[in-house]
């Protein structure tokens, strides 16, 4: 999607008014996903209230929504194999009662004959329903983050590179993150604060500090994704040990012994 961001950035560069340029991609602006079009308005949003520098602003957000997109497809490929496994796993224990009963073992009679057999089913489909949520819960902690944790960041320094003092330039950045998202987080504020602290000790211009700071928010938060995925794949070895191997030999080998003991 940040295809469309760079056709915006070339109509804007092109000497298009902005508001002219987002009206001829708005076809394909209506396509981009929810949290990348808020994204996209709150940059559009400053740039258009401050004067400032839309073209190199949008290609900016072109670059981190290409990075991001690498990012969120690892993601979403390391975050598939646990997801498979714990639908397979899941699947196991009435695969094996089918499958025996396929081959004549006859362990559906045994269930409804023999009351051992019965309660034997009703333990172990308690205990697999109880494994499925505990590891449906499991996975749906772990699923990937949609959030950008440099996005109020990079509103500050378009702000700041519109010719705005620091003051000026975040309070405008917390009114549009606020109307486009949830309010700032805390770790961005302190993140802020070190730039502006920095900024005040050395000298240096704030917005590439700012820049540089949104930057490693982002790989921060995509280190914690690829640890919490990395940790997923062990977790889930929890439930599968402590409810579904249990609910496996409910379910499936004692009917199975049972239907051979009876010969039923």
């Amino acid at each position: 999607m940040s295809d469309v961001v760079r056709q915006l950035s070339a109509l804007v560069g092109a000497g298009l008014p902005a508001i002219k340029a987002r009206q001829l991609v708005q076809e394909q602006l209506d396509q981009v996903s929810a949290a990348e079009l808020k994204h996209i308005d709150l940059i559009f949003d400053i740039c258009v209230k401050t004067g400032g520098p839309i073209a190199a602003s949008l290609d900016r957000l072109a670059n981190v929504m290409t990075h991001r997109f690498k990012q969120h497809q690892q993601a979403q490929v390391a975050f598939a194999a646990p997801k498979a496994t714990a639908k397979l796993v899941m699947a196991l224990p009435v695969l094996a009662l089918l499958a025996a009963q396929l081959l004549g073992m006859n362990p559906v009679r045994a269930i409804f004959t023999t009351p051992v057999a019965f309660a034997s089913v009703l333990i172990g489909g308690a205990l697999l329903y109880g494994g499925r949520v505990w590891s449906n819960s499991m996975l749906a902690k772990a699923v990937p983050e949609q959030s950008d944790a440099g996005a109020f960041l990079d509103a500050v320094a378009v702000a700041l590179n519109a010719g705005l003092n620091v003051q000026q330039a975040v309070l405008i950045a917390k009114q549009s993150f606020a109307q486009h998202f949830d309010q700032v987080d805390q770790e961005s504020i302190d993140e802020l604060q070190k730039a502006i602290d920095l900024s005040s000790q050395s000298g240096a211009a704030i917005a590439p500090l700012l820049i540089a700071n949104a930057d490693r928010l982002r790989e921060a938060q995509n280190n914690h994704t690829a640890n919490r995925l990395a940790k997923l794949s062990v977790s889930l070895m929890i439930p599968l040990g402590l409810a579904v191997l249990p609910a496996f030999v409910l379910l499936s080998i004692v009917p199975i012994a049972i239907s051979l003991l009876t010969n039923k």
